[in-house]
């Protein structure tokens, strides 16, 4: 943290590890990603570098009727993991299909209104570094 100014303010937003969007990324990839462990370990610090760290989360929702709306703008743009198989056996580096991906959206987002809505709730980290 010695490249952040002293006195100096890091906010990192990522997608919450619990939301629907994450979870989708999971499921397509083997993989989830949560902010709460990075704070845990940066509260660990030296207080010279990390004078506070607060996690808060920013609630969103994304909402549309239209299902071709709910999949384009699903970018899978994760790391590949060479020691994984992709969805349904294919190849890690494989991108997800989209008949793969409309599936879950309609199995997991379809609500009762005839739409889709997907939870993408973020964390916020704030990260300060002291003044000397």
């Amino acid at each position: 943290m010695g490249w952040l100014a002293p006195g100096g303010l890091l906010l990192v937003l990522m997608e919450k590890s619990d939301s629907s969007c994450m979870r989708m990324v999971e499921h397509f990839t083997g993989t989830r990603f949560d902010l709460c462990e990075l704070a845990d370990e940066l509260r660990a610090q030296a207080t010279e570098l990390v004078g506070g760290v607060r996690l808060e989360t920013v609630t969103a929702r994304y909402r549309t009727e239209d299902l071709d709306e709910a999949v384009a703008d699903f970018h899978l743009s994760v790391p590949s993991d060479p020691d994984r198989d992709g969805v349904d056996g294919s190849s890690p580096n494989a991108p997800v299909s989209r008949k793969a991906v409309e599936d879950y959206v309609r199995s997991h987002f379809h609500d009762l209104d005839g739409g889709y809505t997907i939870s993408n709730d973020q964390h916020a980290l704030h990260i300060h570094r002291p003044r000397p």
